[in-house]
């Protein structure tokens, strides 16, 4: 009897994060831009609820001249 409730939880807690994950837009990821880092490679940057985010993107449409002293 015991499994069996804590099975029904467990399934319970997975349905309400799933519909939670699979309701949420890409569109509220935040806003993003590109900065170039020390290494001359351009980063895609987003600002979530939970803070920044960076990462390379080779495919920016900026360039970024490597700077020698970062």
């Amino acid at each position: 009897m015991r499994k069996l409730i804590v099975a029904i939880g467990l399934v319970a807690v997975f349905g309400i994060g799933l519909s939670f994950g699979l309701g949420t837009d890409k569109a509220e990821a935040g806003f993003c831009y590109w900065t170039c880092g020390c290494n001359g490679v351009p980063y895609k940057c987003c600002v979530t609820p939970y803070g920044t985010a960076c990462k390379p993107d080779p495919k920016a449409p900026i360039r970024c001249p490597q700077i020698a002293d970062c």
